[in-house]
């Protein structure tokens, strides 16, 4: 992907900050067409136009499309929505384009004409004209000599008419992958979800940050003692996992405890956490070997904490030298467990 073809323009570079600033609890559902239906060919954005609707195009450039929506039923409401991708830009929302910028608002007071005009007498109550849908997208990609390193972001907002019902308001996602040229990876994926009120205070949130490191047989970081080479079959590996929610996003009282026993509990609407780290090296090779110390060729710990944010509790805490973990899990109310790759034994060529 050629990112000099796409460079971005300071206030789009802002509008995540803002969004995130501004944005409040809503109560109705959905941009009025779904996102992603359009397309760039060397900058000339064409979009489609859904069935129910009506489209005219209110302003074009390089890079730019504006165009006003409207219902087909009588008094159906009106919304604008931009478009913004790079100026020789080729490619769809979904794949090709380096970064690309979509939004919906819906135009206080203002209905079609003709079939979508309102009834004698009737007014559009500019308060529903409140709130945003909007979508944006950064995928980029370096390949050097060494590694290909990849980044990719979303953020999906949906406020005021726009909120979906059980939906955050706010949802972004961002991950991070390097792949060696001798096949070590490093991902590391981040989560963050809010609701706001209509004063675009927070209420809810959620944050979910994992990493993990792994390094395949015979790509040690000295590079030798495998005798260098690449595999698929992992030796080394190492994670952490922290995990975020409160306010309306913890919707119930509930409780939680550690395998040494050590626990929390939590109120409707507090924030609590937990972070899990843990690491797995193994190679029975360098064990056969007179005087190693065990250390080097075998290793596994893991360490796992809770937190209740709204108690003056302490931090329930507990390691363990045996094995990485995570030794137990709450999927309600943290999602889904992290898990530790599988570690083969045996010496650095593979071998038992």
């Amino acid at each position: 992907m050629n990112c000099e073809n796409n460079k971005l323009p300071a206030w789009i570079l802002n509008n995540v900050a803002y969004l995130l600033a501004l944005t409040p609890l809503s109560v109705f559902a959905g941009p009025p067409v779904p996102f992603d239906g359009w397309s760039a060919n060397s900058g000339t954005i064409a979009a489609t136009c859904a069935s129910g609707f009506r489209c005219e195009i209110v302003g074009s450039s390089p890079g730019f499309l504006q165009r006003s929506i409207t219902g087909n039923t009588p008094g159906a409401l009106t919304y604008v929505q931009t478009i913004v991708a790079g100026s020789t830009a080729t490619g769809t929302p979904l794949s090709g384009l380096t970064f690309n910028d979509e939004g919906f608002v819906r135009a206080a007071g203002v209905t079609g004409t003709g079939s979508s005009a309102p009834p004698p007498g009737s007014q559009q109550n500019s308060a529903s004209a409140f709130g945003i849908a909007g979508k944006q997208a950064i995928k980029l990609q370096n390949v050097t000599s060494n590694a290909t390193q990849n980044f990719d972001y979303i953020a999906v907002i949906r406020t005021g008419w726009a909120a979906d019902a059980g939906q955050p308001n706010v949802d972004i996602t961002q991950t991070i992958r390097e792949v060696s040229n001798t096949g070590k990876t490093y991902d590391a994926k981040t989560t963050i979800q809010s609701n706001n009120d209509s004063n675009g205070l927070q209420i809810g949130n959620r944050m979910n940050y994992d990493t993990l490191f792994v390094q395949p047989v015979g790509a040690d970081e000295s590079g030798g003692e495998g005798g260098g080479g690449t595999s698929t079959t992992f030796r080394d590996g190492q994670a952490v996992a922290i995990r975020r929610v409160g306010g309306n996003m913890l919707p119930a009282a509930g409780s939680a405890a550690l395998k040494n026993g050590q626990s929390i509990t939590w109120a409707a609407g507090d924030t609590v956490s937990t972070m899990w780290g843990g690491q797995l090296m193994r190679n029975d090779g360098e064990c056969k070997i007179e005087n190693r110390p065990r250390g080097r060729c075998r290793l596994a710990q893991g360490f796992q904490s809770l937190d209740n944010l709204n108690d003056n509790t302490p931090i329930s805490r507990y390691f363990e030298f045996n094995a990485p973990g995570p030794f137990t899990w709450w999927v309600n109310p943290f999602g889904p467990a992290p898990v530790m790759p599988a570690i083969p034994t045996g010496n650095t060529s593979g071998g038992g």
